[in-house]
């Protein structure tokens, strides 16, 4: 486990009950460093806010999965530098975009395998059929995010049927939840009932959280915070078993395609959920933006 070097009390107990409790692994297998871009101040912001959120929700294990046309290695080392004053293992992955328009999560063994798959996965340089030859010549995982995100680059919602079907069949993970949209669901359920979102607002519910049957048997189980923004990791993944032997060889824990199950990372006031989603849309909007030199 990564030493924690501080000397704050609060801390200290909440790292007491994080070390007590091996028998939990907490997992957010979608997160954004976010630091492309930001002045020096603005990332010792970001870092300080990283270790506050990263300590205050217990999370054992962070999957860096920054977009490629926002410098994934540069933001992994800025997350694995920072990762000693937190509870965290990060773990080198990131966010490509295919010819399609698609977003794809790889997870790699290690920082020079994250490096050598940049000259594979150039922003949409690269198709959903290719992933085949890919996954073998970078030696990764793959997770399917928010395959039916509001937004154009969900699998499930961009692909033929078929082609998506072949993607499932090569994928370790589908993520069946998506934390970016916890805000926006917990508020519409305040204002109504979750069956009434159901019935009403289902487009919104199978963007946050997809239901079995629209995805192939046999894949792993992925809950992402798709933070963009620490005090944004509202949602994460948890799962039963030992810390010691997840930490011994992340990777390969990762790999047995385990079935993470969503969890709260702590409760946020009404206010925090709202000042949220005008952040995350003018994000989404810069991240547009940033897309566009490569079309």
């Amino acid at each position: 486990m990564n030493s924690v070097a501080h000397k704050n009390k609060d801390l200290d107990e909440i790292v007491n009950i994080y070390t007590n409790n091996k028998e939990k692994i907490i997992v957010d297998t979608h997160y954004h460093a976010n630091i492309f871009g930001l002045t020096p101040s603005e990332r010792k912001k970001r870092k300080i806010d990283f270790i506050k959120w990263t300590n205050k929700n217990l999370v054992n294990i962070i999957l860096s999965t920054e977009h490629t046309y926002k410098d994934p290695l540069n933001a992994y080392l800025h997350l694995a530098e920072w990762s000693c004053l937190t509870n965290a293992v990060i773990v080198p992955a990131c966010e490509a975009i295919s010819k399609e328009g698609v977003d794809i999560i790889l997870v790699f063994r290690d920082e020079g395998c994250l490096t050598n798959a940049g000259a594979v996965l150039d922003p949409f340089g690269w198709s959903v059929v290719d992933l085949p030859y890919i996954k073998r010549e970078v030696n990764c995982l793959i997770i399917i995010p928010h395959p039916y995100t509001l937004g154009t680059t969900g699998a499930g919602r961009i692909l033929k049927p078929s082609v998506y079907k072949q993607l499932m069949e090569i994928a370790d993970y589908i993520e069946i939840e998506n934390g970016s949209y916890f805000a926006a669901f917990n508020l519409a359920m305040m204002a109504t009932s979750e069956s009434w979102v159901e019935n009403n607002l289902c487009w919104l519910m199978k963007a946050y959280r997809i239901p079995q049957r629209d995805f192939l048997p046999g894949l792993g189980y992925a809950v992402g915070s798709d933070a963009h923004f620490p005090a944004h990791q509202y949602k994460v993944g948890m799962i039963n078993g030992s810390l010691e032997k997840a930490f011994a060889d992340v990777f390969e824990f990762l790999a047995k395609k385990h079935y993470f199950q969503g969890v709260i990372c702590s409760e946020r006031s009404i206010i925090n959920m709202l000042s949220s989603i005008p952040k995350s849309l003018l994000c989404s909007l810069t991240e547009k933006l940033i897309k566009r030199k490569y079309y």
